[in-house]
């Protein structure tokens, strides 16, 4: 079986305590064996494993290219990864934006104290009969200075197709398996 194996990684983010995120977290762990895999998650409802680093509301530096913003949204909070690309922007990976897109994008860019994005990758809540959050998405991807998005899980495929054509994308539909080049 060929892919890419997990025992590359450092770290590991969950989003968001949902199945579709963490459903299987515990079971890979045990599995392929990380016991030097760090495992970022966002606060849960009651302690799931000791050995998780739960995200509090100073956010985490990885390094000088990588955080985690602090949790937001309620009741369930999540949070986002973010990549410090330089002089192109800021990349975003996103769970489910639940609070709304550029709500949440908002926190993110708050916690990191810029307002330059490159892209965003991820679920953004959103349908396509959505229209006030299309229209404030509209207004804010120049003023971000996006250059593209992804949307994934939590996104509606009407909706995918409509963000693809704002944005002005050649990038079409993605999922598990997908590999994009920044």
């Amino acid at each position: 079986m060929g892919g890419l194996s997990l025992k590359i990684f450092n770290y590991i983010v969950i989003s968001r305590w949902l199945n579709p995120f963490s459903g299987a977290l515990n079971m890979v762990l045990r599995k392929i064996g990380l016991q030097n895999t760090k495992v970022i998650v966002p606060p849960p409802r009651k302690r799931v494993n000791k050995k998780l680093i739960i995200v509090g509301d100073d956010g985490i530096k990885i390094n000088k290219y990588i955080y985690i913003s602090p949790p937001f949204g309620l009741p369930n909070k999540e949070i986002g990864l973010i990549v410090d690309l330089g002089d192109r922007g800021l990349l975003l990976f996103l769970g489910c934006s639940h609070i709304g897109i550029v709500e949440s994008v908002e926190k993110i860019l708050k916690f990191i104290g810029r307002r330059d994005i490159y892209g965003i990758i991820g679920g953004l809540h959103l349908s396509y009969y959505d229209e006030l959050t299309f229209e404030e998405l509209e207004k804010k991807i120049p003023e971000w200075g996006l250059k593209f998005m992804i949307p994934l899980y939590c996104t509606g495929s009407r909706a995918r197709i409509r963000l693809l054509d704002v944005i002005g994308s050649d990038i079409s539909f993605t999922g598990v398996g997908t590999y994009v080049y920044i």
